[in-house]
């Protein structure tokens, strides 16, 4: 049993911060241990504070362990529980998806009615400068109402949330969109730094934002001293981790339907160009299969803000859509031109590739002694192309060759490893990324990485996931899909975007920083029947697909 002041300290937190209830606050001077309730809540708060990943419950706690508890409680202010568990942080402020507005433009209207400390005119104008800092970033449009806002802020007592009514404690609860409530504690006597702090970082939830275990972001749960500081020296702001996260959820400009093409499967999407030192001019090119029946493949290009009419390749065609990757031009010092490979036609299984350095497509050529039955993927690292593919049909293992610009290596197996479809490539800090659907029946998706040394082996496969929380530790949740995935760089991550699982039309995406990958994100408004393609070009990431089934047409976004 821990020393009794500390466990009466520890339970006076962890009611205040909504970890026990009051009832379940245990007599110090009982002699049968710790209950299986305080147990709990002491193993949900040291997961939430980040204190001791793997704490379990009924793990024994000393009195170090209890003081660096109060310590990091007395910090926390934020009543708005992570979406999918209890009390917990994940790498970034993206969380699991917990919605987002439907539009950009919103109002928040304010009542100030039981602020302590503040008049209300001097209140309202504090939450009107924390709503103004979000509005700088120009993603959203938050515009004031007198009443009967889409965001309503208000304080409010137990009444209003169970965990308000002490001084102290959480201070402020924001409710996830499209609720709109954001709440703050009228028991406490607020100081216009230490409400400007708070409201900060429960607009960002009220947007959309989940925690971040970031000490530096403004969605970090733990830092009200630190923040409500920056508050009173006039330099707190919205962090570049927070602007990227709610960026990612609502970037995404409308769809828009490419209505001169069509197709039955992803489209694939690269750049050529030359560069100089005084510049350069690059343009970004899309190639597709055609529609049901039309096993020809064609191309277009991105003309200042539209597309080029489809021009049809020749003498070439498959069954599924091809894929396409930027190369250095041979003796073309500062030229990149474009590698595609594909599928044959029908029931032809073999893997077929041509090259455009600029003017027009080569005559396909064959890659000796192997086949697929879906789509190859390619991408250029370590001074050549490297092609990964699923087997033919019946075979699910995954293959990979490299080409050296005269000859392909001979096919070499990724061991334990299985797939229905094809696998996506990106390189990445210096490896090969690929990523893959699992086999038929394993929804599951999944990574491995190859470094360009002599040799490399491919990394022992790991299954996609972002970190959840529960009370009893922090648990994985895995991402799904019917499809292959697709990956591009994005600033100085992997943007990694997939169609749901069976009966889920929508697309999502997660960004992965070699390590971890953020929560996943559904793009709003759009679905396929057969997953997106990314492309990161010009500083946007472009991103095409098919509809939904029975939509053929092909549709393009960025981001």
């Amino acid at each position: 049993m821990p020393p009794r002041g500390d466990l009466a300290r520890l339970q006076t937190q962890l009611v205040d911060h909504g970890f026990l209830a009051r009832e379940h606050v245990q007599d110090v001077d009982a002699q049968d241990g710790v209950s299986a309730e305080l147990s709990s809540a002491i193993a949900a708060a040291r997961l939430a504070g980040g204190i001791g990943r793997g704490t379990k419950v009924g793990e024994t706690i000393d009195h170090r362990g209890i003081v660096e508890i109060i310590e990091r409680l007395s910090d926390h202010y934020c009543g708005t529980p992570d979406r999918g568990g209890a009390g917990g942080l994940r790498p970034l402020a993206f969380g699991s998806p917990g919605g987002r507005w439907s539009r950009t433009a919103l109002t928040f209207s304010i009542n100030t009615a039981g602020c302590v400390g503040l008049s209300g005119p001097a209140a309202a104008g504090v939450i009107a400068q924390a709503f103004g800092l979000w509005n700088a970033l120009s993603i959203l449009s938050l515009a004031p109402v007198g009443v009967n806002g889409d965001i309503r802020v208000s304080f409010g007592g137990s009444g209003v949330d169970g965990r308000f009514g002490t001084p102290g404690g959480v201070l402020g609860a924001g409710q996830y969109p499209e609720a709109g409530g954001l709440f703050f504690d009228s028991a406490e006597t607020w100081t216009a730094a230490r409400l400007l702090a708070v409201a900060v970082h429960e607009i960002g939830h009220v947007l959309g934002l989940g925690h971040s275990d970031d000490r530096a972001s403004i969605m970090y749960p733990f830092a009200l001293s630190a923040q409500t500081a920056a508050a009173a020296a006039g330099t707190l702001n919205i962090d570049a981790e927070s602007a990227d996260a709610l960026r990612n959820l609502y970037g995404w400009r409308p769809q828009v339907r490419l209505g001169d093409r069509a197709t039955t499967d992803r489209p694939a999407l690269a750049s050529m160009g030359e560069s100089s030192f005084t510049g350069g001019f690059f343009q970004l090119h899309m190639v597709w299969k055609g529609v049901s029946g039309d096993s020809g493949l064609y191309w277009s290009r991105l003309d200042g803000g539209g597309w080029s009419p489809q021009t049809r390749i020749g003498g070439v065609g498959s069954s599924h859509g091809p894929s396409m990757t930027g190369v250095p031009v041979p003796g073309g010092a500062f030229r990149t031109g474009l590698f595609m490979a594909w599928k044959g036609s029908r029931d032809d299984q073999g893997i077929y590739w041509s090259r455009n350095d600029g003017s027009g497509w080569a005559p396909q050529s064959n890659v000796r002694g192997v086949g697929t039955s879906a789509r190859p993927a390619v991408a250029a690292f370590n001074g050549g192309v490297y092609m990964a593919w699923k087997g033919v049909e019946g075979d699910g293992g995954i293959y990979w060759s490299r080409f050296d610009g005269a000859n392909w290596s001979p096919q070499a197996n990724v061991r334990g490893v299985g797939t229905s479809d094809g696998p996506a490539l990106v390189v990445y800090q210096d490896r090969l990324h690929m990523f893959w659907k699992g086999v038929s029946g394993d929804s599951n998706a999944y990574h491995s990485s190859l470094d360009g040394g002599e040799g490399a082996l491919w990394q022992a496969q790991r299954r996609i996931s972002y970190e959840d929380a529960e009370a009893g530790g922090i648990v994985p949740r895995d991402i799904g899909t019917t499809h292959g995935l697709s990956a591009t760089v994005r600033g100085d991550r992997v943007l990694l975007a997939w169609k749901g699982v069976s009966g889920d039309s929508g697309i999502y995406f997660s960004l992965f920083d070699g390590q971890s990958f953020t929560g996943q994100i559904r793009v709003a408004g759009v679905g396929t029947s057969q997953g997106p393609t990314v492309c990161d070009f010009g500083g946007l990431t472009h991103m095409a697909w098919k509809g939904i089934e029975g939509d053929g047409n092909i549709y393009w976004s960025q981001l």
